[in-house]
């Protein structure tokens, strides 16, 4: 459907309608009778028989043993500024029961979402990757709740206790929150409790986006899963194992840094284990790097003052430079390691070794020389 129409000032909402107010300012629209919520303006042209037939065709297909007060439907209607074409409608059902949304279409994940979602090994972790999505849809839909879930906060509170202390006494946590943070958030939670009901949707909302992020912790960390990951250092050795490959390019600029550079692999590789980064461990890593630097140019700035007494500005000219030279220096290692991992490959088709070699040599040598060319010595 392509057709739109300009709603009217003050047009009053289609029986059964009702609109609210994000605490960020986003107006939605429920329909407690249908138990229907979207974006979409249910006074647009044509919405309401879209969204009638849908509805029709999603509860025809729910499971009998879905409890019909336990779930609501999401419906929108695309438009232009979504990838889906314009007037289709699409939905997801919630299920509060379950903390979970879910689909009645069935959907073959090999064949059907092919590259666009991942492999799950069993129900437990698709039902564990749902739920920070039920969590998002309670934060981008907060207002509508008829009763205030004190369990759901209560359970929160626990959560962030738990987080606080684990941080505190566990070096590798994985809980997406530090100590500082939690305490934070729990000092907030008691704040909430002398509130009255007028400000519950910013309590779910807030309860919410928390919880969303905490189960995305889980997911990744497969909690209540075969083989979970409890400690961020956990399988470092085998990980740390899979990164250290003999090659000659990098013992050669490892050995250009004097051996400094494996320290700061080693600090990278704990962080980066796994895959996963929390910005807690990661600042502190940068702002140490931002210090080593500011020390190095004063060190630098220092040699420099010191020499020029014998030298004038010639010290100095190679304190500008040396981050450049670096770079070419880089650039030649990479062409060094590139021809090797390519004579490596292609070892029975000597041909193409030729050529690729060629190419791989070519290319930094000749990124080299065109540094050189800007930043060498001027013509006399």
């Amino acid at each position: 459907m392509s057709r739109t129409t300009s709603i009217p000032d003050g047009a009053p909402l289609p029986h059964g309608w009702g609109n609210y107010v994000h605490p960020e300012g986003n107006t939605y629209y429920y329909n407690p009778e249908t138990r229907v919520v979207s974006d979409t303006d249910p006074r647009r042209y044509g919405v309401i028989a879209l969204f009638s037939t849908a509805l029709e065709r999603i509860h025809d297909q729910l499971s009998r043993h879905v409890e019909a007060g336990s779930f609501e439907v999401y419906l929108s209607l695309s438009d232009r500024s979504t990838p889906v074409p314009e007037g289709v409608v699409e939905y997801y059902v919630v299920d509060y029961k379950h903390r979970s949304i879910f689909w009645v279409d069935d959907v073959n994940i090999a064949t059907d979402l092919a590259g666009s979602v991942d492999q799950f090994e069993s129900m437990e972790q698709l039902r564990l990757s749902l739920e920070p999505e039920f969590w998002t849809h309670v934060e981008c839909y907060p207002c509508h709740q008829g009763e205030y879930d004190h369990k759901t906060e209560r359970e929160l509170t626990a959560v962030l206790r738990h987080g606080c202390v684990d941080d505190t006494t566990a070096p590798g946590s994985v809980f997406p929150y530090s100590a500082d943070e939690s305490l934070r958030y729990l000092k907030l939670l008691e704040r909430f409790h002398r509130d009255d009901e007028s400000t519950e949707s910013y309590r779910r909302r807030w309860t919410a986006h928390l919880l969303a992020r905490i189960c995305g912790s889980r997911y990744i960390n497969r909690y209540g899963l075969p083989r979970p990951r409890v400690d961020r250092l956990q399988d470092f050795q085998s990980y740390l194992a899979q990164h250290t490959r003999e090659s000659t390019s990098m013992a050669f600029g490892e050995a250009l840094c004097f051996g400094m550079s494996k320290r700061t692999f080693l600090r990278l590789m704990e962080l980066w284990n796994g895959r996963i980064i929390y910005q807690r461990h990661w600042q502190p890593f940068l702002e140490q790097q931002r210090l080593e630097w500011r020390w190095t140019a004063l060190g630098n700035s220092y040699i420099s003052v010191t020499e020029s007494l014998d030298h004038g500005l010639r010290p100095l000219s190679i304190a500008f430079t040396l981050p450049k030279a670096l770079l070419g220096y880089g650039m030649i290692v990479f062409g060094g390691n590139a021809v090797h991992r390519l004579a490596s490959q292609l070892q029975n088709e000597p041909v193409q070794m030729l050529y690729m070699t060629t190419a791989a040599t070519a290319i930094p040598l000749v990124a080299a020389l065109f540094l050189y060319r800007i930043y060498g010595p001027a013509a006399p």
